[in-house]
């Protein structure tokens, strides 16, 4: 089995893939996110991918716009099989679309892909699988075997782990996809009350999907910025914190192979301790095989806690760790240059990956 993971140049955004050779006649392929906040998504997808090439997965760690922009391009010009997304409710879904409500700089048709993309997933990409990754359950996902990738329910529990081929071919490992929802549940229930609260006339679990799209064409994404305030920022919490991780590498069952696995973090907010602590607590198993990680949010300083990036130099027994960047050539927030010092110092080596596209970083 080959691996070849590749960081696409797409500005301010995420787009990554994997793909793995099976065998001489076996490619399989998985993407991480498909977004930016220019167009710059376009070349890099066709660059990456042909027509009608198959997408075994897409991974969608959250539903703000530099994250899923690319997605309709995609669908078009790949056969998607698999979407794996984190669940929501509506409250969830409607701050999502009122987000994407907010912003000026999308055409029409592409908004409205969006937002068909975030409330009904299964009529936007008609013949694929959608399965949810729900809220971690009491059992121990990291004792029960990986369950493979064309056995998926359509929904799973945080922490699953999927199976991607489980061949010893060439010394490669097992080779699993762990996904987990830590601070999903809590953030949840906030803005369900923030509904509750602001627009008691309206029931938001039960109202139609249908219903909704409406409200927000009709009263503009504007109309909920009091919810996300006081709801969600009000409380120190972000929409980012609903963001899906996903480590890739080798099964936690071993332990001698310190540069294959990578963690994906989307865009949580590692600077909240709640969630470092439980990032670090359920990627244990794993961050010894972890040679990679995806800086959360385009390195700006949500992206930090001495917790996290201490417990990773301590964890790689002296192994180097390669930390991909992703953000806009010139950005003015993104990244934080205080917060990639800080992480540099853990003995991680920072790639920056920019809508320059020389700024490809593949990893075979």
């Amino acid at each position: 089995m080959c691996i070849t993971r590749t960081f696409h140049p797409v500005g301010h955004g995420a787009f990554s893939s994997e793909r793995f050779e099976l065998d001489s006649s076996t490619t399989l392929n998985v993407v991480y996110d498909c977004g930016a906040m220019g167009q710059n998504y376009k070349h890099a997808i066709d660059k990456a991918f042909s027509k009608k090439e198959v997408i075994d997965l897409l991974i969608i760690s959250h539903f703000h716009k530099d994250h899923i922009s690319g997605i309709p391009h995609l669908n078009q010009r790949c056969h998607i099989k698999r979407v794996l997304i984190p669940y929501m409710n509506n409250a969830m879904k409607v701050m999502f679309v009122a987000a994407i409500q907010r912003t000026t700089s999308l055409v029409k048709n592409i908004k409205e892909d969006l937002y068909k993309l975030i409330l009904e997933p299964e009529k936007f990409f008609k013949e694929t699988t959608i399965i949810s990754v729900t809220e971690e359950t009491s059992n121990n996902n990291d004792d029960n075997p990986p369950v493979n990738l064309s056995d998926l329910p359509k929904r799973i529990n945080s922490g699953t782990k999927i199976s991607i081929s489980n061949t010893t071919k060439n010394r490669l490992p097992s080779w699993v996809l762990v996904p987990h929802n830590y601070y999903f549940p809590v953030l949840r229930d906030i803005i369900k009350n923030g509904f509750d609260t602001h627009t008691p006339k309206i029931d938001i679990e039960n109202i139609s999907i249908t219903e909704i799209a409406n409200s927000i064409s009709a009263r503009g994404g504007s109309a909920f910025s009091h919810i996300y305030r006081d709801a969600i920022k009000g409380k120190g919490m972000d929409l980012n914190d609903t963001s899906l991780m996903v480590y890739s590498g080798p099964d936690n069952t071993v332990s001698h192979h310190p540069f294959c696995g990578c963690l994906f973090l989307g865009d949580i907010g590692l600077e909240k301790l709640i969630i470092c602590n439980d990032v670090i607590s359920k990627y244990s198993p794993y961050l010894g095989n972890t040679g990679t990680i995806q800086i959360p949010h385009h390195g700006s300083k949500t992206a930090y806690h001495d917790n996290f990036w201490d417990y990773i130099h301590s964890n790689r027994r002296g192994f180097p760790t390669l930390g991909i960047v992703c953000h806009k050539l010139g950005g003015a927030k993104h990244p934080n240059g205080t917060v990639i010092g800080k992480i540099s110092s853990r003995n991680v080596y920072i790639r920056s990956v920019t809508e320059d596209p020389t700024s490809i970083y593949m990893q075979p």
